[in-house]
């Protein structure tokens, strides 16, 4: 099949990226440039604008599944160079036709002869190499690399590493690696791709919101320029430290899962499909998550395996310990699970919720809480978790998840308005706390009176109003109601509440700071 040996027309508006066709350039000692990154991230294209740009002959073979059989493949590759102009190939063929069993060394070393003889500076790039894993393919390919003539550069486009020895080349410097987060397109990159290529008139503004979105995954770029809904402006600075929902691009993101579905979840095997699905729920992953979720004992060895095929999968660490997916990816995967097994997703979901809770996660929790809009969770929560987040300095955002509350579930809930109340003291917005410990008071009075379940709690509610009126008395120079009250509180707090015991002493301190003492 000839058209197999064409090299992809590169599109003239198609953004140029100096920055990575300047990796492809032949060099001494380099033998193999491996682009490597998941489906759309502009693989293909980049590798056809370099032989478009190159002097050097070229020759092109876009694979596919059929190809992974040993005979077929080197018949290709020699057609390959054929179809691109390489002379007296016909004893390759030869042996090629005689090879008995999986293994085509003869062949193989027919062509590097030929190549060493020709002494051109040969350019070969396979494309899609990661439909090749046959043992056979890749240990002979290694003998093509490990006797390949020089000046002669093999480019490989993948999805995955093949298994070949890579660890030993890279040692020679031999390999020129163009991984996922070298091809990802960088702002400016971004800019120029909805301008030249697409044609569309973007704002800044939209160009960074886009960029953020899609962290430069282009498929999902062109996909949004082809939704035909155009980009919309969005503020992302509020949400971002919240976990508050974020305004949503303008993308059709049933163009986008259906792109993840085709070109990535229905090509792997059902063990890694499941996975998938059933891990989409966690913001972040780790083992140990991924088994509680899956009440499995599996999860690491599928998560390198994820890495290892680069499936849309992101380390945050060094140690392969934490990871997250790309979000579109995982939006995609949430939105399949939820179709088909919505019951499932939720249970996936909660639990992943539970577990981030309970391992000391909480503001992952919380904010995964927020962005499924369960406000009596939330409220919950909070309640259990806001004060020791509120004394680790993370009072902004308990102030944020407040408002996401409604009111009415805040003015039946002491804990609650004495989080808002904390809240704003270490904001420094002490105006208006007055009417606020006043209506927090009048509700534990009820609750004392009413002789409500949580009247106990209600009463341990006392020393913390007291505290704040202390600090309050302060800023008011009130030094002798600020001391009373605070050896007050001192006497009342429970002394296991070590946060605001430190709260507590810290106001002892600027009584006697304000003695002299």
């Amino acid at each position: 099949m000839t058209t197999k040996f064409l090299r992809p027309t590169t599109d003239r508006r198609a953004v140029h990226r100096d920055r990575l066709s300047s990796l492809l350039k032949p060099s001494s000692p380099k033998r193999l440039n491996l682009v490597i990154a998941p489906a759309g991230f502009g693989k293909t294209t980049l590798a056809s604008q370099w032989c478009a740009e190159t002097p050097s002959p070229t020759a092109w073979l876009s694979l596919d599944e059929h190809d992974n059989e040993p005979r077929r493949f080197w018949q290709y590759v020699i057609g390959a160079f054929e179809h691109a102009g390489l002379a007296g190939l016909a004893d390759c063929r030869k042996q090629l036709s005689q090879v008995e069993g999986d293994t085509a060394t003869c062949a193989i070393t027919g062509l590097l002869n030929l190549l060493s003889a020709d002494a051109s500076p040969w350019f070969l790039v396979l494309d899609d190499f990661h439909f090749i894993r046959h043992t056979q393919i890749l240990r002979d390919f290694a003998y093509f690399i490990d006797y390949l003539p020089p000046a002669i550069t093999v480019t490989l486009a993948s999805r995955t590493e093949p298994e070949m020895p890579l660890s030993r080349w890279r040692v020679r410097r031999w390999v020129q690696d163009v991984h996922p987060g070298l091809l990802a397109f960088s702002e400016d990159e971004c800019r120029r791709f909805f301008q030249d290529t697409m044609g569309l008139s973007v704002s800044e503004a939209d160009v960074r919101s886009i960029c953020r979105r899609t962290e430069g995954w282009v498929a999902a770029m062109q996909l949004t320029a082809l939704s035909g809904n155009g980009p919309k402006s969005v503020d992302l600075s509020a949400e971002a430290s919240s976990g508050l929902p974020e305004p949503q691009l303008d993308v059709d993101e049933r163009q986008i899962s259906d792109y993840v579905l085709t070109e990535v979840l229905e090509q792997q095997p059902e063990e890694l499909t499941q996975f998938l699905l059933d891990t989409a729920c966690c913001p972040r992953l780790s083992a140990s998550l991924c088994d509680a979720i899956r009440a499995t004992g599996d999860s690491q060895k599928l998560l390198e395996r994820l890495l290892s095929q680069n499936l849309f999968l992101i380390p945050l660490d060094t140690d392969n310990q934490w990871f997250r997916y790309h979000d579109l990816f995982r939006d995609a995967l949430l939105q399949r699970l939820k179709q088909t097994d919505p019951k499932r997703a939720e249970a996936l979901w909660r639990s992943t919720v539970k577990w981030l809770l309970d391992h000391g996660h909480v503001q992952d929790g919380i904010s995964q809480i927020v962005h499924q809009g369960d406000r009596q969770w939330l409220a919950a929560v909070l309640a259990e978790h806001g004060n020791n987040l509120i004394h680790s300095g993370y009072h902004l955002p308990v102030l944020d998840w407040l408002q996401f509350l409604p009111e009415s579930l805040i003015e039946d809930s002491p804990q609650l308005q004495m989080l808002r109340i904390w809240g704003r003291f270490f904001a420094n917005r002490l105006d208006g706390l007055d009417p606020l410990l006043a209506s927090l008071e009048d509700l534990l009075d009820r609750r004392v009176a009413d002789s409500h379940p949580d009247a106990e709690g209600a009463l341990g509610l006392q020393s913390e109003i007291s505290l704040v009126r202390s600090y309050l008395a302060r800023t008011r120079s009130d030094d002798k109601s600020a001391s009373d009250l605070t050896r007050q509180v001192l006497k009342d707090i429970d002394h296991t509440r070590i946060p605001l015991k430190s709260v507590t002493y810290y106001g002892v301190g600027l009584d006697y700071f304000g003695k002299g003492c």
